[in-house]
């Protein structure tokens, strides 16, 4: 099993996007994006593998996978567990594993809290 690094790149009302990252020598585009799961049940939504710029400085590709933030925090508050797991394969067969960094807004869904958006206080009293 190969071990994923995984950054979130960014977080919307919608989705949770991932920058995925192999150890060297595994080329991020041997990652079959159909494989990828969190905690074993949700896929991504959408992925692509973004080519190498030309500058000295972008070294590697970068693979990069969409998660519907909802299904994630019901995990989340369903499961109360962290961190949350993200599996796959490469083309070719090999599993590859690696742990989801959590961002705070995902973080404060309990199984007593609503699974919903950022939550936010009520206006009621």
């Amino acid at each position: 099993m190969l071990m994923m690094g995984l950054t979130v790149l960014r977080l919307t009302n919608e989705e949770v996007e991932m920058a995925i990252s192999l150890p060297p020598g595994f080329d991020v585009e041997r990652i079959d994006g159909n494989s990828l799961r969190v905690n074993g049940e949700t896929p991504a939504k959408s992925w692509l593998c973004e080519p190498k710029r030309s500058r000295p400085s972008d070294l590697f590709r970068t693979f990069r996978a969409n998660f519907c933030r909802q299904s994630l925090e019901n995990l989340v508050a369903r499961d109360g567990r962290f961190p949350l797991r993200l599996t796959g394969a490469l083309k070719g067969g090999a599993r590859v594993e690696g742990v989801l960094p959590i961002p705070g807004a995902l973080r404060s869904v309990t199984p007593s809290a609503p699974a919903r958006g950022l939550g936010g206080g009520s206006s009621e009293v």
